[in-house]
């Protein structure tokens, strides 16, 4: 009876260095630290606004108090997203909350970033542009109280503009999300995406009669199919 106890201690034992292990790997570090959580007070309230489009985003004094603020310093109001604190524009008066108040703020539909943990290894991940799970980025907003400092805010230029360029120039981006990529052996049944895998575009357009392929996007395998020209 004792030999059978000392049996399953030791295993109790490497059991519990296989996780704690595990959880000092690469894939256990995420947002602000080992556990991803070390932003949170839990003395604070924090407010979850939802973003799903990339832009401006301005927050007004009506919806400050739907979120149930008043009678507070403006200027103590703390945005943070992934464990980081967004930097905001305050407008009204700087340390009065009435109505006048708003904050402004540069907001990024979600991506792809947290996804890199899905795979066995975060180098295999094709892209960090399109989420697995939802376009809806999470922001937190949350009053430390009048004492704590002031919050991160953008910097304010001190010196008027000049005029306006007739043009600009600017990037677009288009992430083509119609199809899902498999691992380059096929369908497999790991608790862990492998190298290539995510979403793709579909098949691409033919251009001239060529032999049947197996492939239709960057990694896709999917029926033969046989390319032919388009009128």
């Amino acid at each position: 009876m004792e030999k059978s106890s000392t049996v399953k201690i030791k295993a109790c034992g490497w059991l519990l260095l296989v996780l704690l292990l595990g959880l000092s790997g690469p894939a256990a570090v995420a947002q602000s630290g080992p556990y991803g959580n070390e932003w949170l007070v839990p003395s604070q309230q924090y407010y979850k606004v939802k973003v799903t489009q990339t832009g401006i985003h301005r927050l007004t004094y009506a919806y400050l108090t739907q979120a149930g603020l008043s009678n507070i310093d403006p200027s103590r109001l703390q945005l943070w997203r992934r464990g980081r604190e967004v930097a905001v524009y305050q407008g009204g008066s700087r340390t009065v909350f009435d109505t006048n108040t708003y904050l402004e703020f540069y907001g990024q539909r979600n991506d792809g970033q947290l996804d890199r943990d899905l795979y066995k290894t975060a180098a295999e991940q094709p892209h960090q542009l399109y989420s697995f799970y939802t376009d809806t980025a999470a922001y937190f907003l949350t009053y430390p109280g009048a004492s704590a400092p002031a919050a991160k805010r953008m910097a304010e230029p001190m010196v008027p503009g000049g005029t306006p360029h007739a043009w600009r120039l600017a990037t677009s981006l288009k992430v083509e999300t119609n199809a899902f990529a498999e691992a380059a052996r096929g369908s497999t049944f790991l608790p862990w995406l492998e190298s290539g895998e995510g979403f793709s575009r579909s098949c691409w357009a033919a251009l001239s009669p060529l032999p049947p392929i197996r492939c239709c996007g960057p990694w896709c395998r999917r029926a033969p199919v046989r390319l032919r020209a388009l009128s």
